[in-house]
């Protein structure tokens, strides 16, 4: 598991660079940049993630 988040970290293209893991702690949302709406653009995200059993 180690060796797979090691190579999608070194891929991220931006900073900042926001990293959404799973209750599993894989990767399930990659989000490049900075925004003026956050709140919005992260909320879904972490809904969805909260969703999941």
């Amino acid at each position: 598991m180690a060796d797979g988040y090691i190579n999608k970290l070194s891929q991220f293209s931006g900073f900042p660079t926001t990293f959404f893991l799973d209750k599993n702690g894989k990767i399930s949302f990659v989000v490049v940049g900075a925004s003026s709406d956050l709140f919005e653009h992260f909320s879904w995200r972490i809904e969805a993630l909260k969703g999941e059993n």
